[in-house]
């Protein structure tokens, strides 16, 4: 296995289940779910979002992170009336990873093949704290029963639409 984060949105289960889900509104076909709710599993027992080693866990951001499994955790949500738990757990790793002070809050991501591993805070969408307090408003926005999709939709995640009512809480 590589050494690197294979779990991620922008190469891993949970781009290609954000895929199977575009795949199955586009060709109204719902057996790209299935492949979908695979790739979903393979995510939540994969053991993210804990450092396991070196290179597994570094990244806080959309692209090659935690915010990016949070986007599809939120989908399913809506979608699957999934379990608010998992999300839950990646919304408390990103708050724990957050720095803090009196410049604002951002997040660094580590580079564990590079000396010093910790890398300087982004502010840009798919590595910075753009991408990854986009999808933090949106939880919080789906936790207190509010419009489940984005404010403001971008081409790499298509809407999601509810299936059934759901308990917040």
């Amino acid at each position: 296995m590589p050494r690197c984060a294979p779990w991620t949105w922008c190469h891993g289960p949970s781009g290609d289940a954000q895929v199977f889900r575009l795949l199955g509104d586009v060709l109204d076909d719902s057996r790209w779910q299935a492949l979908a709710d695979r790739c979903w599993s393979t995510v939540t027992r994969s053991g993210l979002p804990r450092r396991l080693r070196p290179g597994f866990w570094d990244n806080s951001g959309r692209c090659c992170g935690t915010a990016g499994v949070l986007a599809l955790a939120c989908d399913r949500l809506v979608e699957r009336d999934d379990r608010p738990g998992f999300a839950h757990r990646l919304v408390a790793d990103l708050l724990s990873r957050a720095t803090r002070d009196s410049r604002g809050v951002r997040w660094c991501h580590v580079e564990h093949r590079a000396t010093p591993s910790l890398l300087a805070p982004h502010t840009g969408w798919g590595s910075g704290s753009a991408g990854i307090v986009r999808e933090l408003l949106r939880h919080v926005r789906i936790r207190r029963g509010g419009d489940p999709t984005y404010a403001v939709a971008w081409p790499d995640q298509s809407p999601p639409v509810r299936t059934a009512p759901r308990d917040v809480g």
